[in-house]
């Protein structure tokens, strides 16, 4: 089968088209994606950092990968560096494919499409594009090589060399060498440059993890590999594996049968550019709806949010997220507070009982990962300080946790080891600056000292011991405000987390410190709440010097006659009410509470 050219305007057009499309992809829809991998690596201009990248293969490619990553701090940037990869994955496939005497526009934007259906997984980092972009570039020289002696080094060396850098990719060139050889060089399968090719294969790996690396025999095999991705874009990493492979054999055949019966079919420009666009439209479909995954991309986003103190962002997504994660709740109830809406907005987003409130310790990556920020802000320092410090251990070094020690030991007044993380900020790129300025408050009398943020913090630090357990999470608050009477947001957690398990007498006994927190008015919320509690108990739990509203009063007079019209039909009353009601705490307390 031969594939008549497209005209270069057209072919330039449309791949400047499908780039374009690309970067303005993951700038709008992979922009959190892309901004939570730079937050979890640190890279370094130290000698101490680069060295242990040299510990397994494909390290020099993760290095290289932790330099481009940290300039995803932009969202810009970060949609360039990915779109700029995959374009380098296309110059070097249509390199591939002229080589094996491929001209078809399609087969060379399929492998950026695979690419592309990786990337919108958080755990897939730029090295691997890069690493593949390699590996085809060196097959592609090879192709080109007629000089046996030279050969025979490309293939032995040259390939130890690429695999030390490429890690398992390297094995795609392997198979490729191979396939040329015996398909398009007309050499024999017992051709000594073959042999060369599939010795040194399985050697190298064998031979670097006994005496070069001590590594696990797996990982020389593996390494690389982005196996952590579960999803529906695993199936794009098989296909990029196997793309070049399956292409060289399908095209030997279809050859070996043309020249066999003499026949050519003949695609023309126009049908091989309409067959092209419909597998990209189709493909794009596939990513958007099947690879890419919408609510961790709205996850990270509201993480994203509460980083920059975008409050009314974190809410908004919040708003968007489909179905019920406790993250994001977790997330929405502290940008609820800093608002200053928890007390009267809490149950207009979904809400899942106290443990929303907080996130347990688990051995996964997101909520140790996220789980310091909320401690910190509850001037709970040494509770922040080893969650980041935990997490540090388990995943490596990473802005967020190095900035997180580094503050909560300034608050601390533990200067050595705050001197000892700001010196590891100090060393890279784009915190440099955020380190000398806390260096500075700590070592120079002249410095303005400490920011406001952090001297409240230093006011709230914690004056008894007790024991850390975020199991009985209503009982840690209690223990902070007993130690601070004034920490306003442990004081507001606290009455959430009476409300969201229904304590309705651990909630009006403390409803007395109101006034304390200088409260104008009783929060809606807890104007709900109080009148399902003197209900209950016929006690009048009104503090002193407050009222419900009327508003109030009214609203749930009509919710009760609302609710008794249904008798036991709980599901006919909870579908009935929820547009009216859902956003209280009574319909809370009747139907969601539990689920």
């Amino acid at each position: 089968m031969k594939v008549e050219n497209l005209s270069p305007w057209l072919r330039r057009t449309l791949t400047t088209l499908f780039f374009v499309v690309c970067f303005i992809y993951f700038f709008l829809f992979c922009r959190y994606h892309l901004a939570y991998q730079e937050q979890v690596q640190l890279f370094m201009l130290d000698k101490g950092y680069f060295l242990p990248f040299l510990s397994h293969p494909g390290g020099l490619m993760q290095y290289f990968s932790a330099f481009l990553i940290q300039f995803y701090l932009y969202p810009w940037l970060a949609a360039l560096v990915v779109t700029l990869s995959a374009f380098g994955v296309f110059l070097a496939s249509r390199l591939f494919l002229n080589r094996i005497g491929m001209r078809g526009l399609l087969w060379a934007l399929l492998p950026p499409l695979f690419i592309i259906a990786l990337q919108v997984h958080h755990s897939y980092h730029v090295e691997s594009t890069i690493a593949f972009l390699l590996v085809v570039l060196y097959a592609s020289l090879h192709f080109s090589l007629t000089n046996s002696i030279l050969k025979y080094l490309y293939s032995t060396a040259g390939w130890a060399l690429l695999y030390v850098i490429t890690g398992a990719y390297a094995f795609i060139a392997n198979i490729a060498i191979v396939l040329f050889e015996i398909f398009y060089r007309k050499s024999p399968v017992y051709s000594p440059s073959v042999i060369l090719i599939l010795v040194t294969g399985g050697l190298a790996p064998i031979l670097a993890a006994r005496f070069l690396w001590y590594i696990n025999p797996v990982e020389t095999w593996t390494a690389l590999l982005p196996l952590n991705i579960h999803t529906s874009a695993r199936f794009a990493l098989y296909a990029l594996m196997l793309w070049f492979p399956v292409l060289m054999t399908m095209h030997a055949i279809i050859d070996r049968m043309n020249q066999t019966f003499g026949k050519s079919i003949v695609i023309h420009k126009w049908q091989s550019a309409l067959a092209g666009c419909i597998v990209i439209i189709l493909s794009g479909w596939w990513i958007q709806k099947k690879a890419y995954d919408a609510k961790t991309e709205i996850l990270l986003g509201i993480d994203h949010s509460i980083q920059q103190h975008d409050w009314s962002m974190a809410l908004r997504l919040s708003s968007m997220y489909p179905g019920s994660n406790r993250m994001v709740t977790y997330f929405t109830n502290m940008a609820l507070y800093e608002k200053g809406w928890l007390g009267d907005r809490m149950f207009n987003y979904r809400q899942m009982g106290s443990q929303g409130l907080y996130l347990n310790w688990k051995n996964t990556n997101l909520a140790s990962f996220f789980g310091s920020e909320l401690y910190y802000r509850l001037s709970y320092t040494n509770e922040a300080f080893r969650w980041a410090f935990e997490t540090m251990v388990s995943d490596g070094l990473n802005p967020r946790c190095v900035k997180q020690l580094a503050l909560t030991s300034i608050i601390n007044g533990d200067k050595p080891i705050a001197m000892k993380y700001l010196d590891l900020l100090e060393k890279t790129i784009f915190y440099r600056n955020w380190a000398l300025t806390y260096k500075a408050s700590l070592t120079d009398p002249g410095s303005p000292g400490l920011d406001p943020e952090l001297a409240a913090r230093m006011h709230l630090s914690i004056r008894q011991d007790f024991w850390a357990d975020d199991s009985h999470f209503d009982a840690l608050m209690s223990t902070l405000l007993n130690d601070h009477p004034d920490n306003r947001m442990a004081f507001e957690y606290y009455m959430a987390s009476q409300l969201l398990d229904l304590n309705y007498s651990g909630f009006a006994s403390n409803l007395v410190h109101l006034k304390d927190f200088g409260y104008f008015r009783i929060p809606q919320t807890y104007e709900e709440a109080l009148l399902i509690y003197m209900a209950l108990y016929k006690k009048n739990a009104i503090p002193a010097g407050y009222t419900i509203s009327d508003k109030t009063r009214v609203r749930f007079a009509n919710y009760m006659h609302a609710l008794s019209q249904y008798g036991n039909d709980r599901r006919a009353a909870a579908k009935a009410l929820f547009k009216q009601y859902g956003n209280t705490f009574w319909y809370y307390a009747s139907f969601e509470k539990g689920k």
